[in-house]
């Protein structure tokens, strides 16, 4: 049986054509039986694993396009692990430098206020200039300048020599030998007449044993220093005893 109803013009009128957009877009159609039918859109998009997989297969069969699998997300790697490892091993390194040109700022502005603390200070200081970290040791001969021109010579010559010339660490030997040659030059011959009996001896002491070092900076350091107050005639004679 065939159904006569009124035939529908489809040609669209004005106005039509916006309203079927809408239609579209809503998933909704209206039959010639005045009915509406509708559908939600997810009811496509939202499609059944296995029938996804069968989409995909046809679509790679021959006579159609290839399929675009997308590639599984990459896993994260150990790598990463070990640039946290580097990264700790940078920021360790920059807090000491931190803490070296701390002690400098110390050195520098509280000046003969720090005398007390050269101890326990130098030897931190000559510690790190031991280190294979270049920017460190440079930071360390820093501060040690520092506490040659902020603090009393001779606290800072006791530092660093009962700190830095009896280490085991040569680059440390050697760090405290320049110090102490530069300070000596500073203080000359009359500066070192000045200082106690004690601390003289002990000081000449020191120079002896810079001469017998096993590195040859911290030799050259000594034998320099001999020159240097060899127009003393006294000083001059008291070293010449302690020397072997």
């Amino acid at each position: 049986m065939d159904f006569q109803g009124p035939k529908k013009d489809w040609r669209f009128k004005d106005g039509d054509m916006e309203s079927a957009i809408d239609e579209l877009e809503t998933g909704s159609t209206e039959t010639d039986f005045g009915q509406t039918w509708e559908e939600p859109l997810e009811a496509f998009t939202n499609m059944p694993a296995d029938l996804e997989n069968e989409v995909k297969s046809s679509a790679a069969s021959p006579g159609n396009e290839p399929a675009v699998v997308s590639a599984p997300a990459p896993r994260p790697s150990l790598l990463k692990n070990l640039r946290g490892l580097n990264k700790v091993q940078s920021l360790r390194s920059q807090v000491s430098r931190v803490a070296v040109a701390t002690l400098g700022e110390l050195y520098h502005h509280l000046r003969h206020a720090m005398d007390p603390e050269l101890d326990w200070t130098a030897k931190t200081l000559l510690q790190k200039a031991g280190e294979s970290n270049r920017s460190i040791r440079e930071e360390v001969d820093v501060a040690l300048l520092h506490m040659r021109h902020s603090c009393t010579p001779s606290c800072a010559l006791k530092a660093l020599i009962n700190r830095g010339l009896s280490d085991h660490n040569v680059a440390v030997r050697e760090c405290a030998a320049r110090h102490i040659k530069a300070i000596f030059k500073s203080m000359g011959t009359t500066g070192l007449l000045c200082c106690r009996m004690g601390d003289m001896d002990s000081f000449l002491s020191a120079i002896c044993r810079m001469c017998q070092d096993t590195s040859q900076e911290v030799r050259n350091s000594g034998i320099k220093l001999i020159w240097v107050l060899e127009p003393n005639q006294d000083l001059n004679k008291k070293l010449w005893k302690m020397l072997p």
